[in-house]
């Protein structure tokens, strides 16, 4: 499809075995690697990944259960640091957080454009899909997934705030 449209695709391949556990993080930690390196490479300095709202809202869901402070509840943002060590000033855009994944669906049908859907998040091992699989049931118990989403944003506007006001003291406190 990315041909088709003039765009270059590249499959990158991760040569490791996945480990018996934990394979969410691992296989997590193994995709940023490999696009980061390819994007330093190449002289990029942002990937753009496809995470809606819904994943938004399941990210908030799993951080509740874990019992995440301030930090984990403000879930992904817009724009974020590279979310490990790797190419100095690369980012990630999550240009799509506002957007239901139905929303998604109905514009690419609305194109004729089809979509693969990821096989693993139909696994129930998962906790991520484990929490989206409640989406529905916390919808019709009057919290739906926007709403969760806007908790999320409300709190990563509280985090930043509290971000620049901590520099603020550090700025005034310091001896320069």
């Amino acid at each position: 499809w990315a041909r088709a449209a003039g765009l270059k695709c590249e499959i990158l391949i991760v040569a490791d075995a996945p480990p018996q556990s934990g394979i969410e993080a691992w296989a997590r930690q193994a995709r940023y690697a490999l696009m980061g390196a390819r994007l330093a490479r190449r002289g990029l300095g942002a990937l753009y990944v496809g995470h809606h709202q819904d994943d938004q809202a399941a990210t908030f869901l799993l951080r509740l259960a874990r019992g995440s402070g301030l930090d984990g509840l403000s879930a992904m943002q817009k724009l974020a640091p590279w979310p490990q060590p790797g190419p100095p000033g690369l980012v990630l855009a999550r240009p799509l957080l506002d957007v239901p994944s139905q929303g998604l669906r109905d514009y690419l049908t609305g194109r004729g454009q089809d979509w693969l859907e990821d096989p693993m998040n139909g696994v129930g091992q998962f906790a991520r899909n484990r929490m989206r699989a409640l989406l529905p049931a916390l919808a019709a118990a009057g919290l739906p997934v926007r709403r969760i989403a806007e908790a999320a944003a409300h709190l990563a506007r509280a985090r930043q705030a509290l971000d620049l006001a901590t520099a603020a003291v550090l700025a005034r406190a310091c001896i320069r």
